[in-house]
């Protein structure tokens, strides 16, 4: 795990360090963005098409996603139910702090760290990213745009879903597979390349989010609430519900709880400027959910592995 920490410090810490020193006077918030539309617009739709080509669809794997998409769902309630008893907070800040809450880094850190170790099941990491974080995130945000939104013009929820790369990548892949049809052998080949050069850059895409804003100081103590509930309560609830489910595979339950703690998404900071939600109050829970993970995500791998 040391080995693994330190390859993540490293990437994460080119992406700080950028931020501080902004080379070719490119700051860090646009080549964030250029990194991010590179990756989820291109790479994450081909990777997917090809993984879920190959994925086995059986009935352990729907009862997994129901695991998942049970305690997404359930973290997403109990997040609005807190925040609407926030009075004092605008709506965008609301509508900013319930994704972060409820929508973990599952791709772009559970990837490289899926790739990294023996123990996270790749084909976990996969599933749990591409067929519950992402739909669901995007369902969720356009649905929160009605809500918490500051833009005029009206929202098309189903136009922005259909509208994402990701997400034509990922039927595609389901329905060859379904299907049964076969895939050639070198674009197994080709996404494997592909996905080796872009780990790096999803590493460092998080780096380039982490700044802290002095003003953040007394927000920081008031959204504890959200941080239990991304870092604790996501992967205790995957526990309990995969006993409800009769998953017995514990190597599976330990990666999908493993997962599950993962911090807030680097895709939030899109959805944000999307639907033109507080991006600084989602700037603050992603720097404290990555900060606090530096704690958790090692305690609950002693834990589970």
């Amino acid at each position: 795990m040391s080995e693994v920490l330190a390859y993540y410090g490293a990437f994460i810490g080119l992406g700080v360090l950028w931020r501080w020193l902004t080379p070719m006077r490119l700051p860090a918030a646009d080549l964030q963005r250029a990194l991010v539309g590179y990756v989820h617009g291109l790479v994450l739709p081909f990777y997917f098409l090809v993984i879920l080509w190959q994925t086995p669809l059986t009935l352990g794997l729907v009862r997994q996603l129901g695991v998942l998409v049970l305690a997404t769902v359930s973290v997403f309630l109990l997040a609005w139910i807190w925040l609407n008893g926030q009075k004092r907070w605008t709506p965008q800040t609301k509508g900013a702090l319930l994704l972060a809450a409820s929508f973990g880094n599952v791709v772009y850190l559970g990837l490289p760290l899926a790739n990294l170790t023996d123990v996270i099941l790749l084909e976990t990491t996969i599933a749990y990213g591409a067929l519950v974080i992402l739909p669901l995130a995007l369902v969720a945000t356009a649905l929160i745009a009605y809500s918490y939104s500051a833009r005029v013009e009206r929202v098309y929820p189903m136009r922005d879903i259909l509208s994402e790369p990701v997400v034509w990548g990922i039927a595609a892949g389901l329905i060859l597979n379904s299907y049964a049809v076969g895939m050639p052998v070198w674009l197994g080949e080709a996404s494997h390349f592909l996905a080796a050069g872009v780990l790096s850059m999803m590493l460092i895409s998080v780096g380039l989010g982490l700044r802290w804003d002095p003003l953040w100081r007394r927000l920081f103590v008031k959204i504890w609430p959200l941080m239990a509930l991304q870092l604790v309560i996501t992967p205790i609830l995957i526990g309990l519900y995969s006993r409800w489910f009769s998953v017995s595979d514990h190597a599976l339950i330990e990666s999908m709880m493993f997962l599950g703690a993962m911090p807030s998404m680097v895709l939030g900071f899109v959805f944000c400027e999307r639907y033109s939600l507080d991006k600084a109050a989602y700037g603050l829970a992603f720097v404290a959910t990555h900060l606090v993970s530096l704690a958790t995500l090692p305690l609950w791998y002693l834990l589970l592995f």
